[in-house]
């Protein structure tokens, strides 16, 4: 009987500072360990989903989430990772992983969740 696929990588999550979409070390060294976990996987899709705090106006909000759910993507196709199964998605703050009131900066919030499908 042949084996079992390896279970899915869980989720992972790339911070950000305050109102910037490149990754900082932290981050890269984040991305540099989800994909050595992905690098030979059979994947049917990645998730590159962009979300920022509750600072600054919604519409801003959401073109930054893009950038930074656009920014691990790259980060992804550059390591080998095929772009055709990569998609991004931005929520802005629609989708704060705490929840705070309008205009409050918070880390937790500046992410990218990357998730992973079969």
């Amino acid at each position: 009987e042949p084996a079992a696929p390896a279970p899915l990588p869980e989720a992972g999550v790339i911070y950000f500072d305050f109102d910037k979409y490149n990754l900082r070390p932290d981050a890269q060294a984040a991305l540099d360990d989800m994909i050595f976990d992905i690098k030979d996987r059979q994947l049917g899709g990645i998730i590159s989903a962009g979300h920022t705090d509750t600072a600054g106006p919604p519409p801003y909000n959401m073109e930054l989430s893009q950038r930074r759910a656009d920014t691990v993507a790259e980060a992804l196709i550059k390591a080998g990772i095929p772009a055709q199964i990569i998609t991004t998605e931005a929520f802005g703050e629609t989708d704060l992983a705490v929840p705070t009131p309008d205009n409050t900066p918070d880390q937790a919030n500046r992410r990218v969740v990357v998730d992973f499908t079969s």
